[in-house]
């Protein structure tokens, strides 16, 4: 009996913390009705966990969901494509705006009564998935 006291403590000791994830400030803009496109934004914050890292995002009414990062080139802005996702580190937070980190939703069919919200599913490499209902916009 005392080694399973044993075992279960090593076991407890042993266990990842989950990092404590938290998302703020979440909108989807959508350029006009009936765009094939959408950006979203908020604010990540990691507080009181490991280091963790956003790998993708999901969107049931998109055919393709894309981590971006918009950067300057020759005085021209591009998105790019974030394959690897964006670091989060412990204690810190990550803001994904207009002109910066964003979700683009791409081949977006949503029905002609434009919903309030979208669920969104953001997927974590330590925290797992976090599923938040986006308020949506016209811009």
């Amino acid at each position: 009996m005392k080694n399973l006291a044993t075992i279960a403590a090593f076991t407890a000791l042993a266990a990842p913390a989950l990092a404590e994830i938290t998302v703020t400030e979440a909108r989807a803009l959508l350029p006009y009705p009936g765009a094939p496109a959408a950006a979203i934004y908020f604010v990540l914050t990691n507080s009181d966990g490991p280091d963790d890292r956003l790998l993708s995002a999901a969107l049931e009414q998109a055919r393709l969901v894309q981590l971006h990062q918009t950067v300057e080139t020759d005085g021209i802005m591009q998105m790019q494509h974030q394959p690897d996702g964006f670091a989060l580190p412990a204690d810190s937070s990550l803001i994904f705006t207009d002109g910066g980190r964003h979700v683009m939703l791409m081949g977006l069919t949503l029905p002609d009564t434009l919903p309030d919200t979208l669920t969104l599913v953001l997927s974590f490499e330590q925290a797992g998935d976090i599923v938040l209902d986006v308020p949506l916009a016209l811009r």
